[in-house]
């Protein structure tokens, strides 16, 4: 990269870090969506169980993960982390999907086990052990939406499971989770790429006792005897 743009950039790290922060506190004070809550509203008049509020969904993850890249210095990521984890207990201390372990991803590039708090390292040994008890395909690949009736194995499921646990393999010397990683991302590479161009559809779900098929059109590979659109 020319020095002169890098030297630009470096010098907007902190405003792009105070976007970052100012997003995540927003994020973690926003319920739903105006869409989303007239969608609930629905549910309730039909009986549906409501969403969880989950606080640490992709989005927060890629905010934390953000925001220890651009404060290098660690002086403000000790204090926004702090309060994702008081919202999280507060909210039940509940994980719920596999992107939830990408908030984790962002702990771990900030401060590495040695500087952890006993909470947030509290935390991460959870998401491990999520990802070990979570649903899998027939693949042993993690689907996406665990607990729903599909098997939908997404490639942003596995990418954000393989990061979080290649960086927690290394910050706990967890040869399992390092295994894991490797395997997710092996596995996805393995099952989802189109073999006339070499590239990896989006997702792809599987049912045991049929062959493998690439359907959709920008990428869901389906493995059913009845295929269905992609996306």
């Amino acid at each position: 990269m020319d020095r002169r743009i890098d030297d630009e950039l470096v010098g907007k790290l902190p405003l792009i870090r105070n976007a970052a922060q100012e997003q995540l506190l927003a994020l973690q004070k926003t319920e739903f969506h105006p869409l989303e809550e007239g969608k609930n509203l629905i549910r309730r008049l039909i009986g549906r169980k409501l969403p969880p509020r989950d606080i640490l969904f992709w989005p927060t993850g890629m905010l934390m993960l953000g925001i220890a890249e651009a404060d290098r210095e660690g002086l403000y990521t000790p204090i926004y982390f702090k309060s994702v984890l008081e919202n999280f207990r507060q909210a039940g201390g509940k994980l719920y999907y596999p992107d939830d372990v990408l908030s984790g991803a962002g702990v771990l590039k900030a401060w590495g086990s040695g500087e952890l708090s006993d909470d947030w390292e509290a935390v991460l040994h959870r998401m491990d052990e999520f990802l070990e008890r979570t649903d899998r395909d027939e693949k042993g690949l993690i689907i996406y939406r665990p607990g729903r009736t599909n098997k939908e194995v997404i490639a942003d499921g596995i990418g954000m499971s393989a990061f979080f646990l290649a960086q927690y393999a290394e910050a706990f010397g967890d040869a399992a989770a390092l295994e894991d990683a490797l395997a997710q991302l092996k596995g996805y590479r393995a099952a989802a790429k189109d073999p006339e161009t070499g590239l990896l559809y989006h997702g792809y779900e599987c049912d045991a006792d049929a062959a493998l098929q690439m359907k959709g059109l920008l990428g869901l590979s389906v493995c059913r005897r009845r295929s269905k659109g992609g996306y």
